[in-house]
């Protein structure tokens, strides 16, 4: 976890915000450091670094859940796919901003 979090904070500012945060989660759930929970704590830590970047949270909906898993599988030797698709997740939710802003 030491380097977990020492890899975090040196690869920060070098990459775009949501690859960041999609890298975090799927780091963390490598990681696999709790009996229980690390599916959310990794969620967890995606959005908050997704929010700190001033990007709204990357809602997973249960329908794509299957999808989500596998691309997180696949992840373990080529992460673009689970990348697409948490950047899609977190389009999804500036979208959903604007509409209930009523501006477009």
């Amino acid at each position: 976890m030491q380097n977990f979090v020492a890899q975090l904070s040196a690869s920060r500012p070098t990459m775009h915000p949501v690859i960041f945060a999609t890298r975090a989660h799927k780091e963390f759930i490598f990681i696999h450091p709790f009996i229980d929970g690390n599916g959310r704590v990794a969620r967890l830590i995606m959005n908050l670094c997704l929010l700190q970047a001033g990007f709204p949270i990357a809602i997973i909906p249960p329908i794509r859940g299957a999808d989500y898993i596998a691309k997180l599988e696949k992840a373990h030797t080529n992460d673009t796919e689970f990348i697409t698709l948490i950047a899609e997740s977190t389009l999804d939710g500036l979208k959903d901003y604007v509409r209930m802003l009523g501006i477009a």
